[in-house]
């Protein structure tokens, strides 16, 4: 399947060019990282995600329900591509 590559939205030059690809789902998601030269991933599924909600005490809880799940998603996917209110620290 064909990934879709979108520039990372960087607020610093001191960092080369990255691009990413990021696709939620009901089940999970998989998130991919590179800089031409090297591929970082994640894959986490869906009791994977509230897991890691809750061990990082997001304030989004995905384990009340689908909404609050597809919330937290959403959330990601706005820090990813650098939507209004959303800041990617480096």
């Amino acid at each position: 399947m064909a990934r879709n590559w979108e520039r990372l939205p960087l607020y610093s030059n001191s960092y080369p060019p990255l691009l990413f690809s990021y696709e939620p789902s009901s089940e999970g998601y998989e998130v991919f990282l590179t800089d031409l030269g090297h591929v970082w991933s994640e894959s986490l599924s869906h009791k994977q995600i509230i897991d890691r909600a809750a061990k990082d005490d997001t304030s989004i809880d995905p384990s009340q329900d689908e909404d609050q799940y597809s919330v937290l998603l959403q959330k990601i996917n706005d820090a990813l591509h650098g939507s209004k209110g959303c800041l990617l620290y480096t």
